[in-house]
């Protein structure tokens, strides 16, 4: 899609204008900081990270997701706990 200008911070938002709108993503944090109207949205997944989405001043919609625990991360907890200082 073509867009006349975009900002981002890594890991806390992405604010666009793309096709004419003006799109944030990001947390409920900043779209309301942004002035949009965050309804409660049903069904958030417990343990999971969730990242808005809203053009022109209305949401759109939610983005889920979840770390993956790799096999070694118990052991790698672990060997981490008993280094000193830790």
């Amino acid at each position: 899609m073509p867009h006349k200008h975009w900002e981002s911070q890594l890991g806390l938002r992405v604010e666009a204008e793309i096709d004419g709108s003006i799109v944030y993503v990001g947390s409920d944090r900043f779209l309301r900081h942004k002035g949009i109207y965050m309804p409660t949205l049903e069904g958030e997944t417990l343990g999971a990270t969730t990242i808005y989405v809203a053009a022109d001043g209305v949401i759109e919609g939610k983005i889920e997701y979840r770390d993956i625990l790799h096999t070694e991360t118990r052991e790698v907890i672990t060997a981490l706990l008993t280094v000193e200082g830790i």
